[in-house]
């Protein structure tokens, strides 16, 4: 039988070359196309760049680990680092410490690691020398292409044209003019997201450059855009700090100046009730309701709605914008309306039309605003950019009534059409933010066009974040067709899953797996009871080995990656031990079922780079490390009853096995970082 060859086309350099030719030279010597089936960096092998992503940076951690264990300084910046609330502080610290922290020679530690002769091959030398060209981005996205691929402009250097991004965690959530500040890095053929990004908010009318730019003005940075980016690779998780206060000042702002108050008028009966009713029901605007039983207690015995029909050609066809409600009693009636305004002329046309039937009695007005208000947090003074509270935003509460469905149509659909109705009228409204003009005046006056594409933008960023919502395809181009802004107009994006699925409805048979995701008591930490109750239902459900296909399949989104997540630095008969308990895992926390859900897989990789720093600091202060303090190590959980199980668990099995079979020592306690992971991810994301 003769042997399968090794050899294979290269199209790079135009002839036949052996596997360990290719993989020796490929995108570094030579220079691959980005077809190419054997190259991890063809569009086609996401899954291989994983792997390969996965393994340099587990490389770099430990890399990154001796350095802390050297230097007092770095260490002191790493403690910093995993004891900060914040989401971005650990990755960021890594980042600025691995990629641009540089030492008396001008080296950083990458750049050290490389010249040393890494212990890397080639495919991960050419990834490494890729991330040693990481920088912070502000990307605007402008197309989804597909469930990896992402079109988006640096919007600190637009001047570079389209960049083309591989993440699938971004193309599963991002939509048109979404903006992420974030780390971005060549490879061959296309960049990577690196780590964490910050969503940048709608701040008035102002640019997400110029948003940037005041906080890091604000902060003593520099703006000059080499400078900008250094200041905030180094900064990262202060710059998302100051624009979180800045979004809670600007909706304080918002708060105090909305018209909040929940108005009550009562008015006493002069004329008999059936009288009184008789008059009401006269009035065109007026239409019966059901009656409440909270209502009902209070003594009323009848309610009515009062339409506003100035407010419907916002409104789809049969829908309806409320002024306010009367509720009917034998003796008195009560005037319900939200906002001043609202109350006010509820009150002057209630009183046009019942004359001297009726006597006003008195009134109470209740701010709804003022109480928010008194919940919130106000950030320090001097914490915010005084620059970025201009322009607050306002807001007005409006309340409708939409028939459950209008010539045949769904609740769905009866919201579309109200969206689509929001639109049409959008056209040609009169825009505070445009000076008063139209959109359709704005297009056509080269001096308000820049502040309409900034308001559209808006639009179409939200029409798409309802799509991703609700799982819609529906697309809004032909409001910007309409106002000819064909610069901004680019293909919406494809179909996509929603990122946690919701339960069916209509079904009276109950899918286990289909019936929403639940922690505990109210989201609270489990109980070992409560554990032992749902591994006992567990086992119930999955007593054969031909069930536990079942639950494989059901539990194959979160351990594709776990895997992934781990990469190399196990075998696959080693990451096997852990895989019957992060399925418990999985079953506990989400039962009774759920549908399956995605962690974020950014914020996966963040947490696993915390637990692992906390594990190299057990083991540092006392190898090997006692049980003692290996076991509050691994029970530090929000669900710590549940990693003291199953944790223990897994401990307990590892050590059962033949000797031959068992994964080593440092195997061990990476899988119980793994387990550990995954259990605080899941309850994290279920708690939302």
């Amino acid at each position: 039988m003769s042997k399968v060859s090794k050899r294979r086309h290269c199209p790079a350099i135009g002839r036949e070359i052996t596997a360990a030719e290719c993989g020796e030279n490929r995108n570094s010597r030579y220079a691959c196309p980005a077809d190419c089936v054997h190259s991890p960096f063809a569009t086609s092998n996401y899954d291989q760049l994983l792997e390969l992503e996965s393994s340099v940076d587990q490389k770099s951690l430990v890399l990154l680990a001796e350095e802390t264990r050297r230097s007092p300084s770095v260490e002191r910046a790493s403690n910093r680092a995993l004891a900060s609330e914040s989401g971005h502080a650990l990755h960021a610290f890594c980042a600025w410490q691995l990629f641009f922290q540089r030492d008396a020679a001008g080296l950083t530690l990458t750049e050290k690691w490389e010249r040393s002769g890494c212990d890397l091959k080639n495919d991960g030398r050419v990834l490494l020398r890729g991330k040693t060209k990481i920088r912070v981005a502000l990307l605007e996205i402008h197309r989804v292409l597909d469930q990896q691929r992402i079109e988006a402009v640096d919007l600190l250097s637009p001047e570079d044209g389209r960049i083309l991004l591989h993440d699938r965690n971004m193309s599963s959530s991002a939509g048109r003019f979404s903006i992420y500040l974030t780390w971005i890095y060549p490879l061959p053929h296309y960049w990577r997201v690196h780590g964490t990004a910050i969503l940048i908010p709608d701040i008035a009318q102002f640019e997400p450059t110029y948003i940037v730019r005041e906080i890091v003005r604000h902060l003593g940075g520099s703006i000059i855009e080499g400078e900008l980016r250094l200041w905030l690779a180094q900064h990262f998780a202060r710059f998302e700090e100051v624009l979180h206060a800045t979004a809670r000042r600007r909706q304080q702002q918002m708060l105090s100046g909305m018209d909040a108050q929940f108005g009550k008028a009562i008015y006493e009966l002069r004329a008999p009730f059936g009288r009184c009713r008789d008059v009401m029901d006269e009035i065109a605007e007026v239409e019966s309701e059901r009656l409440s039983s909270d209502n009902k207690d209070e003594g009323f015995v009848e309610s009515r709605v009062w339409l506003d029909k100035a407010g419907e050609s916002m409104m789809p066809e049969g829908a309806q914008t409320v002024l306010g409600h009367v509720l009917l009693g034998q003796t008195f009636w009560r005037l319900e309306a939200m906002g001043k305004e609202r109350l006010e002329k509820l009150r002057k046309e209630f009183e046009s039309t019942m004359g001297d039937k009726v006597k006003f009695s008195g009134e109470r007005r209740d701010n709804l605003a003022v109480d928010l208000l008194s919940k919130e947090t106000k950030p320090e003074d001097g914490a915010v950019p005084p620059s970025l509270l201009e322009q607050p935003s306002q807001m007005s509460l409006t309340s409708s009534r939409m028939p459950t469905a209008i010539a045949g149509m769904s609740p769905q659909d009866v919201q579309k059409e109200m969206m689509v109705a929001q639109e049409r009228a959008f056209l040609d409204d009169h825009i505070p933010a445009l000076e008063g003009c139209t959109p359709r005046e704005a297009a056509k006056d080269p001096r308000l066009r820049p502040k309409l594409i900034r308001l559209v933008k808006q639009r179409v960023r939200s029409h798409d974040g309802y799509n991703l919502e609700h799982g819609e395809t529906g697309d809004i181009n032909w409001l910007l067709l309409e106002l000819s802004l064909d610069e901004i107009i680019f293909d919406p994006p494809p179909l996509r899953p929603r990122r946690v699925r919701e339960a069916s409805e209509g079904n009276d048979e109950v899918d286990p797996f289909d019936m929403p995701a639940v922690v505990g008591s109210h989201g609270s930490a489990l109980t070992t009871e409560e554990i032992d109750e749902r591994l006992d239902e567990f086992a119930d459900l999955y007593p054969s080995k031909d069930a536990v296909k079942d639950m494989v399949a059901v539990s194959r989104p979160l351990l594709n990656q776990a895997r992934d997540l781990v990469g190399d630095l196990v075998t696959d008969d080693d990451f096997n031990t852990v895989v019957m308990f992060l399925m418990q895992a999985r079953f506990v926390l989400m039962w009774p079922g759920g549908r399956e859900l995605i962690l974020d897989d950014d914020a996966v990789f963040s947490a696993f780079e915390i637990e692992a720093q906390g594990l190299l600091k057990t083991t540092a202060k006392k190898s090997p490390a006692s049980v003692k303090e290996l076991t509050a190590f691994f029970e530090d959980s929000p669900q710590s009853a549940l990693c003291r199980m199953l944790i223990g668990a897994f401990f307990r099995r590892v050590e059962e096995m033949p000797s031959s079979k068992r994964p080593d020592r440092e195997a061990q306690l990476l899988l119980g970082v793994l387990l550990k992971t995954f259990i605080g991810e899941l309850d994290r994301t279920l708690r939302g």
